[in-house]
């Protein structure tokens, strides 16, 4: 948790946070989603931080990170605080990296990965007139935390493995009928 009392703490670094990782840390832990009692966590947790769409990211009771999405996707995320900001930093918008089809082989995720990440370096290039790396490398810096130039070992084979161990995060969501739909467990559909 001292990691998120440093974010917590700076603004500067928060402000950074948000602009790479649409990661806003929330000043306090909370509850998470619930939608008005309807949603159910197979595993305890509280959300400690949120995306701009509502998604949010909870510390599970036993210290690995969940992703609660507002769009659907629900799972384990990383193992810990250090993975999770690891992922974020080195993987901004690591939605983009969930096609289970890219991780076949890891020559086929690393020129997946490749796509994606030139695809981000010149969105926030044209529309934020940043270098992305460069804005990584600082945030990574502040937080003491590893940036990677083999993202795919270090990151994202560690993110599918996570995302896919048993027992999943899951989530049930009950219809005002009664129905009950349970998540898959990953965040990899």
């Amino acid at each position: 948790m001292d990691i998120i009392k440093f974010i917590r703490c700076n603004r500067e670094v928060s402000e950074l946070l948000e602009e790479i990782c649409d990661v806003s840390i929330l000043p306090i832990l909370k509850e998470p989603q619930n939608q008005n009692g309807q949603l159910k966590y197979n595993i305890a947790g509280m959300t400690f931080a949120k995306e701009k769409s509502g998604s949010e990211y909870i510390l599970l009771e036993d210290d690995s990170i969940g992703y609660w999405g507002s769009e659907g996707k629900v799972g384990r995320i990383a193992d810990n605080l250090t993975d999770f900001f690891e992922l974020i930093v080195n993987c901004p918008y690591w939605i983009d990296y969930l096609d289970c089809s890219q991780y076949s082989s890891k020559e086929r995720l690393r020129r997946f990965a490749n796509i994606i990440y030139e695809e981000h370096v010149e969105m926030f290039e044209e529309d934020m007139d940043v270098q992305l790396g460069e804005l990584q490398k600082e945030l990574a810096n502040k937080l003491n935390i590893c940036l990677y130039e083999d993202v795919v070992n270090k990151v994202l084979i560690k993110l599918f493995d996570v995302a896919n161990r048993k027992p999943g995060m899951t989530v049930t969501y009950t219809e005002k009928e009664g129905r009950k739909i349970e998540s898959s467990g990953s965040v990899f559909f």
